[in-house]
């Protein structure tokens, strides 16, 4: 395709605009990217033109030029709420959080001309930098200019599911299936809200859209949906037969990918904590260095703060959530959530961008940090963090649950040597199965194969295992069946490891009202039961070839 021309600068350049526009649907980039340039230079003064270049630096990940770009049509036009929410993206993209609020608040004082699209724009930007609140107020706002928007629709009820609102959340994805009635997508999301009756007409009307579904994503999503709208009715084999062609479609799209990240998992598992206990046994870093001269020793950037991190940790579906709600209930906790502070710090410390994929570190990329990147590691996670979940003085921890952080134990411990890790374990049977029905955002690609699946539990119970008898002091298990068992013995426990005073807020965790973005949004909102406990005893028939080897 050839790349048109950028008139001269005294035209206008809403046509050519509209070219890039065109060539970015088509997915031509890198032609989108050439035509930007050449607008740049017919049309400098045009801030729309710089922030076009700025939306497709982004899809070049290219985010320097992305921030460039977009600071350049702040500077021509200042008053263009979307020049700032596209300078919030492109700092977002490398997750500079307080750059990104600072001009996510700019363009929330502009005029926005009741213009639908760009108000759910700045409603979801606003969201993507922690605001869950102030998103929610904005969409709102749009979907009074247009009631009929369906991504807003949709990105609403999602918050209203994060917030526990589940009546709205519902109100909303019934509207979306109004409007479009093969939405598979909000139809997914409507069945995670709660346990359907067997008298609801879902299944007939999954069954009609299930015939158009083209694409494997729709698919996926139909298949997923019917395996939860069947199991709800207790009709398990149905059920299991609907997850597994969900789980076979998403994994058949990328065998070698998940093949090779599968390995690559495998390799950091086995040999990173070996490493890390071959460090400590020739009395290098770790033991050289006294853990208070690595807390004293600062660096011209360093982040202060008296709050310390606290790590949650554990393989998906084993009980995280449930743990972040207890603890941050405690007046002196705050959540960050599934914070990315620590593999971003790590792969800049090895030269890596932040755009790249935390989920991707090889082993090389996580060899054990030298005194020097100790000191980078954590005065970055200090501020990643501190910009993100903005602890306040009453805050004595800032947990971070990302559930991949077990591959960082070695640097988490190396630059916060007096850290707390809680290990939230669960039977792994039932990880198995939980894991399996689940259809994830982003990353996990071995769980959409029960072989993969098996594999990749056996070995990180493995890994676990290692780092615990490397840093026994650090790592406190939490059994997900003890807690549900013996919750106050549980609880306290967990609170005596942490330092932290009893409060009787940290056993009423299903009142806690921050959101939760996790897909244990809807079960949070309950007191503890024991649904989930032997849960897999349901698909026994087929897990059973997979489970024995969680025996051996």
């Amino acid at each position: 395709m050839s790349i048109p021309k950028a008139n001269n600068l005294f035209d206008n350049p809403s046509d050519q605009l509209h070219a890039v526009a065109q060539l970015l649907a088509d997915g031509n980039i890198d032609n989108a990217a050439a035509l930007c340039v050449q607008l740049t230079k017919s049309f400098p003064r045009c801030s729309d033109v710089w922030r076009l270049l700025s939306c497709v630096s982004l899809q070049l990940t290219k985010p320097k030029l992305a921030i460039d770009s977009a600071l350049k049509a702040v500077e021509l036009n200042p008053k263009s709420a979307a020049n700032f929410i596209q300078l919030t993206k492109s700092y977002l993209a490398i997750h500079e959080w307080k750059n990104a609020k600072k001009a996510i608040a700019y363009a929330q004082q502009l005029p926005l001309n009741n213009d639908a699209e760009l108000i759910a724009d700045l409603a979801k930007t606003t969201f993507d930098t922690g605001d869950i609140d102030k998103s929610l107020e904005l969409y709102n706002q749009a979907l009074i200019i247009d009631n009929n928007h369906v991504e807003t629709l949709h990105n609403r009820a999602l918050l209203y599911r994060f917030k526990g609102d589940f009546d709205r959340a519902e109100q909303d994805y019934q509207r979306l299936l109004q409007i479009q009635p093969n939405d598979v997508e909000s139809l997914y999301e409507l069945s995670q809200l709660k346990t359907w009756d067997n008298d609801h007409p879902w299944l007939e009307r999954i069954n009609a859209i299930n015939e158009k579904a083209q694409s494997w994503k729709e698919r996926a999503y139909v298949e997923f949906a019917l395996g939860k709208f069947l199991e709800d009715q207790k009709r398990f084999d149905d059920a299991f037969n609907h997850y597994h062609q969900g789980n076979k479609i998403i994994h058949h799209q990328n065998v070698q990918v998940n093949k090779q990240s599968l390995e690559n998992d495998i390799t950091v598992h086995k040999n990173l904590p070996k490493l890390f206990s071959l460090l400590n046994a020739k009395d290098t870093i770790l033991k050289d260095i006294n853990p208070k001269d690595i807390n004293a020793k600062k660096s011209g950037n360093d982040i202060s703060g008296g709050w310390k991190p606290l790590f949650i940790l554990g393989m998906p579906r084993t009980g995280s959530t449930l743990i972040d709600r207890i603890l941050s209930n405690h007046s002196s906790v705050i959540s960050g959530g599934e914070l990315t502070s620590m593999p971003l710090a790590i792969m800049e410390s090895v030269g890596l961008s932040a755009i790249n994929d935390p989920f991707l570190l090889n082993l090389d990329q996580l060899k054990p940090p030298t005194e020097k990147s100790i000191s980078f590691i954590k005065n970055r996670y200090r501020q990643l963090t501190q910009d993100k979940a903005r602890p306040d003085n009453n805050h004595k921890f800032v947990i971070d649950k990302l559930p991949f952080n077990h591959k960082f134990i070695g640097h988490i411990i190396s630059a916060f040597p007096d850290a707390k890790i809680i290990y939230s374990q669960r039977n792994l049977s039932d990880t198995l199965i939980s894991n399996y029905k689940m259809l994830f955002n982003h990353g996990y690609s071995y769980s959409y194969n029960l072989e993969s699946l098996t594999v990749y539990l056996r070995s990180f119970a493995a890994t676990m295992n290692q780092w615990q008898k490397l840093y026994p002091q650090n790592i406190h298990i939490l059994n997900y069946e003890q807690l549900i068992e013996s919750p106050e013995s549980t609880i306290t426990n967990v609170l005596s490891f942490c330092g932290l005073s009893t409060e009787q807020r940290c056993f009423e965790f299903y009142k806690n009202p921050t959101p939760s973005h996790t897909a244990s949004a809807s079960q949070i909102r309950q007191p503890m039961h024991k649904k989930s406990i032997q849960h897999w005893k349901h698909y026994e028939s087929q897990l059973t070839e997979f489970t024995q080897r969680f025996k051996q």
